[in-house]
Formats: structure tokens, sequence, C-alpha cells
């Protein structure tokens, strides 16, 4: 009896170790979000997942972190990318996917969303907060949103797409007739050219 308690607990350790493996693997260091690795294959199995009828893939930039950085040190830069991340997963539901892609980039899959204006309320709550607490520091926000199946039915389609639209975000707020930089970004139907 003694041996099987054993035998049951070395399971159990065994499988936590393993979960804690796996979830090291999948995490960014600094910020916890998914990696790019986790995060790819994590959205390719949702956008697979014949009941998922909507989704958005919101590609996020940090607009001026290089000079920040470089201006207020690397901590500071570490700790704005920390907080970052806190806005970002505090502000969006647990099915939802966070995941940090690059130096100072991000992605959110939000999926099971009602209609455009439900993704615009989405991520214009976040540019509140992200706007709220950054703003003072000259850091800003582009953000890029591509919509599954209307924009791509594929995971590279849409973060290409994402990418693109967050780019011209970019451009767009250089200009002195802009809006604010982090306004949202449109659907492509929204964005083709006349």
């Amino acid at each position: 009896c003694v041996s099987y308690i054993g035998k049951l607990i070395n399971v159990e350790e065994s499988k936590q170790r393993s979960l804690m493996l796996k979830k090291e693997a999948e995490s960014d260091p600094l910020t916890g979000l998914l990696n790019q690795r986790a995060m790819r294959e994590q959205s390719i199995l949702v956008l697979k997942d014949r009941r998922i009828q909507n989704a958005a893939l919101c590609f996020a930039d940090v607009d001026n972190f290089k000079s920040v950085n470089d201006d207020r040190g690397h901590l500071f830069g570490d700790m704005v990318l920390k907080e970052v991340a806190e806005i970002l997963t505090s502000s969006v539901r647990h099915t939802d996917l966070v995941g940090r892609v690059g130096g100072d980039e991000g992605l959110i899959l939000f999926h099971d969303i009602i209609d455009q204006r439900d993704i615009e309320r989405r991520v214009s709550a976040i540019c509140k907060k992200l706007n709220k607490r950054f703003n003072s520091y000259g850091i800003t926000g582009s953000l890029g949103i591509s919509r599954y199946p209307q924009d791509g039915e594929d995971f590279d389609t849409l973060l290409q797409k994402a990418d693109q639209y967050g780019d011209g975000r970019r451009r767009a707020a250089e200009l002195p007739t802009s809006d604010q930089r982090s306004t949202l970004g449109r659907s492509a139907a929204d964005r083709a050219p006349t």
C-alpha cells in the first residue's frame, strides 16, 4: 500500500513538473505572455476549430519604445513591457490569447467576437488604458486588426494583414492631420482602395 501511494505521488510530481516545463517553454520570460511560437501554434488551433465563426487578430506595436528605452534605460523599458502585458491580459477574456512576438510587439487573438463594433469596443478600451498609463512618457501604440474569416482564414494571412494595417496606422500617425495613434485599424473592406 505504501509503495502504491509513493508511486502515485511520483506520478503526480512528474505531471506537475511536465506542466511547469511546458508553461516555461511557451512563455515569454519577461512578460509571462505566450511566446511567439506558442502564440502561433495556439492561434492556429483556435482558427481550425469549426465552432469559431468570427475572430480578430490584433497586432500591437509600442511606438517610440526604442527611444524611451535608450533614454530611460533597459530596466525602465522592461517595466513598460511588463505593464503593457498586464494591461493586455487584464483587458481580454480568459479564452482569448495574448502573446509577445517581438521586442515591443504583441498579438491578441480575440475569438467568438460578435461583430465589428464588438472588436472596436474591446480594442478601444485597451487603447484608453494604455494611453492613460504611458502617454506621459511619449509612448503610444499602433494597432492593426484583421478579422477571421473576412481578412483571411489562416493565421499567417491574418498576421500579415494585421501587421500591414498597424503599419499603415504608424505612417498615418506621422501626418499632421491624422487622428490619434491609438485609433483602431479597420477591416480590409473598409480600407479597400476606391
